[in-house]
């Protein structure tokens, strides 16, 4: 009998109407205290229910999967077997196992004390943790990890006291010696799997919310067309402040959803709380957008990550790379989410980062719609960014995506191969806000505004950082400090810069770091008006301040700079360029 509400509600998961909510309370209140007892039937529940959480016809309807999914979370923890076919599934009851990065593990056990533990069936990552044990422990205990009849899980039974293993150990790693990326990479690299039992409710993916807002009611069929411009120059509203305690829980739940779906970001990782930007918006959407303390920032670009929410229910989540003008932005729905509002949610996040961030021209990577990703290439993720605008930056990408629209408009049901999808999958896309939009232009129009090849002012940073060595190679032969802190202090001269009282420590490091930069180009930036001049010193002391988007926000505004660092890119050694010094034999 249960199989019958129950496909019943995932027929009616995408239809909104007074008849199809009728049917949906009635399949809904059939499956309360009634779940399946078939796993894989238990989590097509689970998740067609935390779709419904996210789209609700009416109160009514809220409430009523709210009941049935803590009677099927319930059910899971009363059966054993259930529960262990759902291992990795991230539903209350069961167990998740994955290599989490010593950060967010400090985290995890810190915030769940009880129920971690390492993975010890994983042979091979006993003998690293072995391996290791010995430059982890106090010098006074090292010898007794050579007790033969002690094995190394009996040892740490012995060592850890009341903690459990997976605190002990990061205990332990916090008395390595050296900085925190040291420790990072040491952790890292025992790749030691730890078991977390999903005991909580709120730990996990079941029932990780964010803040309180008012509900959105899904009474009319689902958006799939949207006009991405005019919503993405509607001015947002104010980002919500946040208490400390409103923050931390904040950055709670989407630490769950992620690591309770096996995932992690750096921006979560090392996420600073004083840089959090919490956004309710229309049709129930939340964005909680989140900076990187100073230690872990990317060296040039500023990386902001993301997670959204529907009605409070956490539904995708990815991340920003932010510099001058361009954004190349990432975004993962959850699969349990496909079919609902994704489009309109990725546009919402577009809007976020492009009025926060002053972003004109966002790229996708190919992995977002096939390169090296299977599952992209099945769904046909091209087109989902294609519908929002976006284009490849190839022109020969540029005339297939233009035939194969053709194609789909003619031909009904007609789905691209995936051969051409994975065409496609070759160059980035972009979404360039400068050029005019394509609606009501003519063919003709509209090749003459796409754009041709990337020639849209993207900077090549690993370009630019290969020209950078190259000068100071030529000039100062690599590693001759003296003459390079001469040319350094001229810089800082040239930026108006005479004394650093009053800066922070971090803002000093960085600006130290990026000035950098700058030597190549000295005797342009030169002549270059003062207020340019002090824009970018102001800029590059905010890349260390406590909010990294005041950095990303200045460099916006100094496309100048940009100008001047491609240029040097282009200098950089090319593949098929030799890289000895002109005076030496190839």
């Amino acid at each position: 009998m249960t199989s019958q509400p129950l496909q019943a509600l995932i027929a009616l998961r995408t239809e909104f109407s007074h008849a199809a909510a009728r049917k949906k309370a009635a399949a809904l209140r059939a499956l309360i205290g009634a779940p399946p007892t078939d796993a894989a039937q238990v989590r097509t529940l689970h998740d067609t229910l935390l779709f419904i959480a996210a789209h609700p016809d009416d109160a009514t309807i809220r409430r009523l999967a709210d009941t049935c999914l803590r009677s099927v979370c319930h059910s899971i923890e009363g059966s054993m077997p259930i529960s262990r076919r759902l291992s990795n599934s991230g539903i209350l009851g069961t167990t998740t196992t994955h290599v989490f990065s010593l950060s967010m593990l400090n985290w995890l056990v810190s915030t769940f004390p009880k129920d971690l533990d390492l993975d010890w069936s994983d042979g091979a990552a006993m003998d690293r943790l072995e391996a290791f044990l010995p430059h982890l422990v106090r010098t006074c205990e090292r010898d007794g990890l050579y007790a033969e009849h002690l094995s190394t899980r009996e040892w740490m039974d012995l060592a850890r006291g009341r903690q459990t293993a997976a605190a002990y150990l990061v205990d332990c790693a916090g008395r390595i010696p050296g900085s925190s990326t040291l420790k990072e990479h040491l952790f890292e690299s025992m790749e030691l799997a730890i078991r977390w039992r999903l005991n909580r409710p709120a730990g996990s993916r079941s029932f990780a919310r964010f803040p309180a807002r008012s509900a959105h009611f899904q009474q009319e069929p689902i958006i799939k067309m949207i006009e991405l411009r005019s919503l993405l120059n509607r001015r947002l509203p104010t980002p919500k402040k946040l208490n400390r305690t409103a923050t931390e829980k904040l950055l709670d739940a989407c630490r769950i959803t992620l690591c309770a779906r096996n995932r992690e970001i750096d921006t979560l990782t090392y996420v600073n709380p004083r840089e959090v930007y919490f956004l309710q918006l229309e049709r129930g959407i939340d964005v909680a957008v989140f900076g990187m303390s100073p230690p872990w920032r990317l060296p040039i670009e500023s990386y902001f990550g993301f997670v959204a929410a529907r009605n409070r229910v956490p539904i995708a989540y990815g991340g920003g790379w932010v510099l001058f003008d361009r954004c190349e932005i990432g975004v993962n729905i959850f699969d349990e989410f496909r079919g609902g509002e994704s489009a309109y949610a990725f546009a919402q996040v577009l809007r976020v980062y492009r009025q926060l961030f002053k972003s004109t021209r966002f790229y996708v990577d190919p992995f977002q719609f096939g390169a090296d990703n299977p599952e992209a290439i099945r769904s046909g993720a091209f087109w989902f960014y294609h519908r929002l605008g976006f284009r490849p930056t190839d022109a020969a990408l540029q005339r297939l995506a233009a035939e194969e629209s053709q194609r789909i408009a003619v031909q009904r049901g007609y789905r691209s191969p995936p051969a051409v999808l994975r065409r496609f999958a070759k160059g980035k896309l972009l979404l360039d806000l400068n050029r005019p939009a394509e609606d009501g232009m003519s063919s003709g129009a509209i090749a003459k505004h796409a754009p041709r090849g990337d020639v849209s002012h993207n900077l090549d940073l690993t370009a630019l950082s290969l020209a950078t060595t190259k000068w100071i190679g030529d000039r100062y032969e690599g590693v001759k400090s003296k003459p390079l802190e001469k040319h350094c202090a001229s810089v800082w001269r040239i930026l108006g810069i005479r004394s650093t009282r009053g800066w922070s420590g971090f803002e000093g490091v960085w600006f130290g770091r990026l000035v950098r930069l700058l030597w190549p180009i000295a005797p342009e930036l030169r002549c270059w008006p003062l207020t340019v001049r002090r824009a970018i010193a102001d800029a590059f002391r905010a890349k260390g301040g406590i909010k990294e988007r005041v950095y990303a926000r200045r460099l916006a505004a100094i496309p100048q700079l940009r100008d001047a660092w491609m240029r040097l890119a282009a200098t950089a050694p090319k593949p098929d360029r030799p890289l000895g010094r002109r005076n030496e034999s190839p």
